[in-house]
């Protein structure tokens, strides 16, 4: 055990090395260590649990190893290491507190668990990116920060988590090479865009099946995007408060089915949408404070599966409207 505040604020500590006997660290460990870059843990850790603070204001912390024998990450215990580029959690971390990653602000996160944990705080990572069903491979191509995930049958995916780049008019791949393999890209990961300033359009490609949670939520330089047949879910926030998007083109072909709560919440210089009838879910205030939308519907009346407070009751809805109509009518 390395008990609580052992190191706190040895702010000439640089690095650390952790042996295989230990089994915790402890609250507020190395709080305030500020010149700590690099925490080495053994291969055979036998390291159960992280405490509460453990790591808090590791402000130049750049790397960390979590061994698959953690269980429990206590609340705030990365928070403010604005250094940290990226860490790996194993599925063995059933555990995890509120507000661990906070204003870990240039912090990708890859989870091997497929979904979140029913053990992990609402709150727990703070904003960053998250990939998940993560097989550990990960880097940058072209801007784009990256994971490479598994899905259910065994085959490779990549994950877009994240842009480095300068481009205002983002394109994004629609495969990633990964060592010798080209492997498809599938998903736009949850805060991958969030808060971008910059970008002015986004191309995703016809083989992105899901837009994360709040994925480009705050773009407040965002005025066009084009979603492909291919995606099937568009998440919760994805595009809330992107005041400037005038333009959301979805496809008389598109697949898409769910369009998650607050999805388009505060876009409020977009001035028209065309919902096909492959949509069965919309969820609470997806287009609410859209204050200059007219929504047109393929579907004759609403849905069942759609919330009943989907849009703002002050906009129009024209219902029972073919794709050919909407765009006569736009026209």
């Amino acid at each position: 055990t390395i008990g609580e505040n052992a190191f706190y604020k040895c702010i000439s500590l640089t690095s650390i090395y952790i042996p295989d006997s230990v089994t915790t660290i402890g609250s507020s460990t190395f709080e305030g260590c500020s010149n700590l870059t690099a925490v080495a843990i053994s291969e055979n850790s036998q390291l159960t649990t992280i405490g509460e603070n453990a790591f808090q204001y590791c402000s130049s912390l750049t790397s960390i190893y979590i061994p698959d024998s953690v269980t429990t990450i206590g609340e705030n215990a990365f928070f403010y290491c604005s250094s940290l580029t990226s860490i790996y959690i194993p599925d063995s971390v059933t555990t995890i507190g509120e507000n661990v990653f906070l204003n870990c602000s240039n912090l990708t996160i890859y989870c091997e668990a497929s979904s979140e944990p029913s053990g992990w705080d609402s709150s727990w990572n703070g904003y960053c990116p998250v990939v998940w069903s993560s097989n550990g491979q990960y880097g940058e191509y072209n801007g784009f920060i990256y994971g490479v995930s598994i899905d259910s049958e065994g085959n490779p995916y990549i994950v877009i988590a994240g842009y480095t780049g300068s481009s205002t008019n983002v394109v994004i791949p629609s495969s990633i090479n990964v060592d010798g393999e080209d492997i498809p890209v599938k998903a736009i990961a949850n805060n991958a865009f969030y808060y971008n300033g910059t970008i002015t359009s986004i191309t995703i490609p016809d083989s992105v099946t899901t837009i994360g949670s709040q994925a480009f939520s705050d773009c407040s330089s965002l005025t066009s995007i084009y979603i492909p047949d291919s995606v099937t879910t568009i998440g919760s926030f994805a595009f809330y408060n992107c005041f400037n998007l005038t333009t959301v083109t979805i496809s008389e072909n598109s697949r898409l089915a769910t369009i998650g709560h607050y999805a388009f919440r505060y876009c409020s210089s977009l001035t028209s949408i065309y919902i096909p009838d492959s949509v069965t879910s919309i969820g609470y205030l997806a287009f609410f404070n859209c204050s200059n939308l007219t929504i047109y519907c393929e579907a004759s009346s609403k849905p069942s599966g759609w919330d009943a407070n989907w849009y703002s009751y002050s906009r129009p809805v024209v219902w029972n409207c073919t794709y050919d109509e909407y765009l006569e009518t736009i026209a």
